[in-house]
């Protein structure tokens, strides 16, 4: 490989990664010169993020997230951030963020590939599985054995 060939390969390399970065918000600078935070949430996945009787937001994930935005506060010098909370699906939560209507999402949404398109999450929080419980009788060993079974 020649030296011209060479500088092609690494600038049309290092050109998408700038064209990305200049693309990328500035989130925290945002978040100073606006003096607040802007959080989606879930307002009924009990027990990670809920509105409570007094229309406060409330739950494991919102306890974490709180923590969160002290720390982002701190960082940025205004320890008491405002915090403007903004109850919305999945769906719109994963878009207000992609496009900088929010600055965080907080609740119990699932890392998946192709979320991870658009947004980038946090270490994981929870780790969370499912299974079933039947009668020792009852004759069911795997998922399998309830093949053609209805619970009526």
């Amino acid at each position: 490989m020649n030296r011209s060939s060479l500088a092609v390969l690494v600038f049309s390399a290092v050109l998408p990664a700038c064209a990305l970065a200049q693309s990328a918000p500035d989130t925290l600078s945002k978040i100073k010169a606006a003096k607040s935070i802007t959080v989606a949430f879930a307002a009924d996945s009990l027990p990670f993020s809920f509105v409570e009787a007094n229309n406060q937001p409330a739950g494991y994930s919102i306890d974490l997230c709180k923590r969160v935005i002290a720390g982002i506060g701190r960082a940025i010098g205004i320890p008491d951030l405002a915090t403007n909370w903004v109850v919305d699906t999945v769906p719109n939560r994963i878009e207000m963020v992609a496009k900088g209507k929010a600055d965080l999402e907080c609740a119990n949404t699932t890392q998946s590939l192709s979320r991870m398109k658009d947004v980038d999450f946090s270490n994981l929080i929870f780790v969370d599985g499912g299974g079933m419980m039947v009668r020792a009788d009852s004759g069911v060993n795997s998922f399998g054995d309830l093949a053609g079974k209805s619970c009526m």
